[in-house]
């Protein structure tokens, strides 16, 4: 397999990665070190391609039990710092290749418990479990996944909270004076 694209951001190159190109790349890790492929769970951006909701991404990012993540770092791999979305707080994950390591619960830090499907004998976060991650981060280049996601669970009947748009403040502010316990 090929690769469809590259692009650098920083000093980092990224890789926009098929369906075929992710579950390449997890395996490779899992035979690279010695780890069961069943222990480790994949969400966001990748977990929508093995969905079938998008076509490619261009990183992997997957979640870890602790021990785990602790036995990688302990035997030198790369780690990376990263500001958490939830919580503002910098954080440590380890980038093998195109692969991002987090820590088990860093997804969901004060979130509702993940959903986890089995997809091909890959452990991935569910479809729900991915919009509920992204609507509460609420970033701009997530807009496009929320839509499609939607679409998907109103399609088979899952039952989700609809995006809510962002209020302008000019809109909060005439919230908050018809009503001054609306944001409290």
């Amino acid at each position: 397999n090929s690769c469809t694209s590259y692009y650098l951001i920083g000093n980092e190159e990224f890789i926009n990665m098929n369906i075929d190109e992710i579950k390449h790349e997890v395996k490779v890790f899992c035979d690279a070190e010695c780890f069961p492929i069943a222990k480790m769970i994949i969400g966001a951006g990748a977990a929508l391609v093995l969905h079938g909701l998008r076509e490619e991404c261009n990183d992997i990012d997957v979640e870890l039990e602790d021990s785990y993540f602790a036995s990688l770092r302990d035997e030198g791999l790369k780690t990376v710092e990263f500001t958490c979305g939830f919580t503002g707080r910098t954080r440590k994950l380890i980038r093998w290749a195109n692969i991002d390591i987090h820590r088990e619960g860093e997804f969901f830090v004060d979130g509702p418990e993940p959903e986890i499907v089995v997809i091909d004998g890959f452990h991935v976060h569910s479809v729900k479990t991915v919009y509920d991650m992204k609507k509460r981060l609420n970033r701009e280049k997530d807009q496009k996944d929320l839509r499609l996601m939607e679409a998907y669970m109103d399609e088979h009947g899952i039952k989700y909270e609809p995006q809510l748009k962002k209020l302008s403040d000019a809109l909060k502010m005439q919230c908050v004076n018809e009503n001054p316990n609306t944001f409290a």
